[in-house]
């Protein structure tokens, strides 16, 4: 937990997609002109986080338990279409994000799927 707090207080994310990528938890991209090509994890960061989030995403889908279906419902079409390892890392990205949230709004995680959306969102700035 020392690791978690000293690697998002130093940084200040703005989104949990920084807190991924600081971690190295995203695809290498490599391109030109019109072709982008993902690559293997970039492994940025702190080697020994990002070992801890993959056993905790390995756990996560051997559990049975149903406090942790919505996210193995989750992790079951990428795996079926981009192999069990990568839905793994895939996983334990998404829990990244569910621990950098839970720690920025000092809330415990609920286990209940997302309500969609009642309006669209509106359009990002790049």
């Amino acid at each position: 937990m020392r690791s978690w707090r000293r690697l998002t207080t130093s940084r200040g994310f703005a989104r949990h997609t920084n807190s991924r990528r600081s971690l190295g938890l995203i695809p290498s991209e490599r391109g030109s002109g019109e072709k982008r090509q993902l690559g293997h994890i970039t492994k940025a960061g702190n080697g020994r986080m990002r070992w801890l989030l993959v056993e905790a995403a390995w756990q996560i889908l051997r559990s049975k338990s149903p406090e942790t279906a919505a996210l193995r419902a989750w992790t079951v079409p990428i795996a079926q279409r981009r192999g069990k390892r990568i839905a793994v890392v895939a996983l334990a990205g998404r829990v990244a994000g569910i621990l950098y949230a839970m720690w920025r709004d000092d809330v415990p995680h609920h286990a209940q799927p997302r309500r969609p959306r009642t309006q669209e969102a509106p359009p990002r700035a790049a």
